[in-house]
Order: structure tokens, then sequence, then C-alpha cells
């Protein structure tokens, strides 16, 4: 996996779970913290969040794990994500098992800040290779819509 720390006004880059080759890139090309969104258990690439957060830290990383499903994806899981994530040292390496979740809020957070309209930043994720669902699209649509007409 090659990720570069993003350039200009955002602090995340979001993907897939990273192995421990992966996080030592992340280390090794600049990023500061890693942020985990995947629950304890989950079937797919497993890597145990707490082996996960030791090899981060090991790494001279910031950890966070803030297990997020995909069904429970709300304001107040945007507004759980940004508290947590805003005290981050940046660049900040965002992931759950496909990406999906990771960009989700990670172009959420980055979008209120820039004032970025739902369809480009929707587009600037699928860009860079990323999947979201279309009820995921919706919601990202709808959050973001909301926010900016307020």
């Amino acid at each position: 996996m090659t990720i570069r720390p993003p350039a200009g006004i955002g602090r995340f880059a979001a993907g897939e779970q990273p192995d421990a080759v992966d996080l030592a890139q992340l280390a090794a090309q600049g990023f500061k913290a890693v942020v985990n969104l995947r629950q304890a258990g989950e079937v797919t690439r497993a890597f145990d969040p707490s082996d996960e957060g030791q090899l981060v830290t090991s790494l001279g990383l910031d950890y966070v794990h803030l297990p997020i499903a995909v069904e429970d994806l709300s304001a107040a899981t945007v507004s759980a994500f940004r508290e947590r994530v805003s005290s981050l040292p940046g660049p900040v390496y965002v992931h759950c098992g496909m990406g999906q979740r990771a960009a989700t809020l990670a172009l959420i957070v980055e979008a209120e800040a820039s004032g970025t309209a739902a369809a480009e930043a929707i587009t600037a994720v699928e860009l860079q290779g990323l999947s979201i669902t279309p009820k995921v699209k919706n919601f990202i649509a709808s959050y973001l819509n909301s926010r900016l007409a307020a």
C-alpha cells in the first residue's frame, strides 16, 4: 500500500486495513497518527485493535480506536469522530476494513472545514479508488447539505 500524506487543507488520508508493513510505511511517509474504525472481531482482514495500537505506538505514532459500524453512521458518530481526531497531529491515516467508513468520516470533517459541497467531496473520494455505497453516499449528501444550509 502506498499512501501519501494529504496535501493542502486536508489532514486525513483514508483507506483499508493496513498490515504491519503498511503501518511502518505510513510512519516512514510522515504520518503522525492512525485512527482505526474497525470493531473488534470484524472477520475480513482481521488485525486485533489492541495489537494494532501497540504496533502503531511503537512506531512513534498516535493511535485512536473508535469502533463504528456502517449502520451506525449518524450525526452523532460524525461528532464523536471529529472530537476524537481534533487534537491528533497530522497527517492522520483513518482506516476501517475496506475504506468506506474511514473515507466517509474523514471527508465529512474535511468538507465541513473547507465548505466543500457533498458531490465534490464524494467525487474526490471515488477518484482515490474507494467505493462508497449508494446508502452511504446519501448519508454524506444529506449530512453535508444540512450543515451547509444551516
